[in-house]
């Protein structure tokens, strides 16, 4: 993009740049090839999302212009989220953002939450084509930006009691995986996350409507952890994922959907992250193939998460 179509960065996206360690992105004359050393996001359990994140990132770089930062002094802003990781939870959607525990709301000398961060970022994107929408899969995988970010007030969690415990865990289904040399153009794609005793399970989805190119996100929502059977529902798809082989790649399970599933006592995908995005590997002979058996559980697995998918309330 031309230097001249390019937009001022704001001070929210300069600190997610210096939160992932990429100061050296700031650098006058900088082609954003540099990764970082101990950029907090490799720092963190859940790896599967880095490089994804460093892709987004770079697209964003190049598409604003830097110079303004190196003639002035930075304006000072919240971080967002979590000191120990707060780059993944602003740009990946199985991270929940969260305001500082000592207070609900994070105040700082702009005024600015991290509500107001996420807004704003994305509000630097307009000078992009499409915006986030450009983004597509072949750049960033499965990984996709929340449009805007939605909380739940400290006095509402506090008062969920959940009636049963469920281990932290990460889940990512992709509904569109198939593709040839072109990358897939997933419909839907549902990303779960789950924190040691948090009271809900956040939930951000992006949805291509019919007839569009291109995947929306919808507003973040909740699933209570004590609603009904969710605790039974999480704990028998984790069991039923234990059960199915890991060995196969591209439409295993002959159902068009990939499936991403980490806890702290399992990590299970159907999908084959070491191909490139949009390949189709379904030609490669296999030793491991899945019987009717484990096809109805896969199906039944699917079907939990859709369930659980319907369970999420805005607030």
């Amino acid at each position: 993009m031309p230097r001249n179509e390019r937009r001022t960065p704001s001070p929210q996206f300069i600190s997610i740049l210096k939160d992932a360690g990429l100061e050296e992105w700031l650098k006058p004359g900088s082609d954003y090839s540099s990764e970082p050393r101990y950029g907090p996001f490799y720092q963190h359990r859940y790896l599967l999302y880095a490089n994804d994140c460093v892709s987004i990132l770079r697209t964003l770089a190049r598409s604003v212009d830097f110079s303004g930062y190196n003639t002035r002094e930075p304006e000072r802003t919240a971080l967002i989220g979590r000191s120990s990781r707060p780059f993944l939870e602003a740009v990946c959607p199985s991270i929940t953002l969260l305001s500082s525990p000592s207070s609900p709301s994070t105040s700082t000398s702009t005024g600015r939450s991290s509500v107001d961060s996420m807004q704003k970022i994305d509000g630097d994107l307009a000078g992009v084509p499409g915006g986030l929408s450009d983004l597509r899969s072949v750049d960033i995988g499965l990984t996709m930006l929340p449009k805007r970010t939605q909380h739940v007030s400290s006095q509402h969690l506090q008062s969920l009691q959940p009636t049963s415990t469920i281990r932290p865990f990460d889940l990512r289904i992709q509904h569109g995986i198939a593709g040839g040399f072109a990358p897939p153009n997933p419909s839907a794609v549902h990303n779960f996350h789950l924190d040691s005793d948090a009271p809900t399970i956040t939930l951000f989805s992006m949805v291509r409507p019919d007839g569009t190119p291109f995947l929306q996100p919808y507003p973040q929502k909740f699933i209570y952890v004590g609603f009904n059977d969710t605790p039974a529902l999480v704990q028998e798809l984790e069991s039923l994922f234990k059960g199915l082989p890991t060995e196969g790649g591209g439409d295993f399970y002959e159902r068009d959907v990939g499936v991403m599933y980490q806890s702290e006592s399992l990590r299970w995908m159907n999908t084959m992250d070491t191909a490139p995005q949009g390949c189709n590997v379904d030609w490669i002979e296999r030793d491991v193939k899945p019987s009717a058996e484990q096809k109805k559980h896969f199906e039944r697995a699917i079907e939990i998460v859709d369930i659980l998918e319907k369970r999420g309330k805005l607030e």
